[in-house]
């Protein structure tokens, strides 16, 4: 199954249709925050593919009935997955407190915004699965779809989650 993840549009859905157009064979779309109202345009032109979203610090979110979730935990495939905003867990200066958040959901994956700065790293054996087992946890940030702050082009993410694992990476916008 094939995931693309937006965060920070910030009234610019051009750049995500043209992800979209970027990956035709995806089948979700996760938007972590701030311009999710942008998602209007997504779904009238892809009214086939599944949108899920999280409220961020700076929007109305009149998209989809005032969705104020400032969290969703959604299990694909095997996975569960922690999407956030993450200011409220003050990612800006710290990742203490996502993790523990992710953690304490059974999260195999974080997902997360609000920098515009993309991240994608793992971390082994931070938690326990429902097994008692050691696992890791995917810590992933797609960066800004419309204003990176890290000198580059705009960012999304794009999941693969397979029978044999889980591919996170960055698409860019050029």
């Amino acid at each position: 199954m094939k995931i693309l993840i937006f965060s920070d549009s910030h009234g610019r859905s051009a750049n995500m249709l043209k992800a979209i157009e970027y990956h035709p064979d995806a089948e979700t779309l996760l938007h972590l925050g701030d311009g999710t109202d942008d998602l209007k345009d997504v779904s009238e032109k892809y009214p086939a593919l599944t949108i899920k979203h999280v409220k961020g610090n700076r929007e109305d979110c009149l998209f989809t009935n005032r969705n104020d979730n400032p969290f969703l935990v959604e299990r694909v495939e095997k996975k569960i997955i922690y999407l956030c905003h993450g200011h409220r867990h003050n990612v800006s200066y710290t990742e203490q407190s996502l993790i523990y958040s992710a953690i304490c959901h059974n999260a195999d994956i974080v997902l997360y915004g609000h920098t515009h700065i993309k991240e994608n790293k793992y971390l082994p054996d931070i938690s326990q699965d429902e097994n008692g087992e050691k696992k890791g946890l995917y810590v992933f940030n797609p960066g800004s779809i419309s204003r990176p702050r890290d000198g580059l082009y705009p960012s999304y993410g794009i999941i693969e989650i397979r029978s044999d694992g889980v591919l996170l990476s960055h698409g860019l916008i050029k």
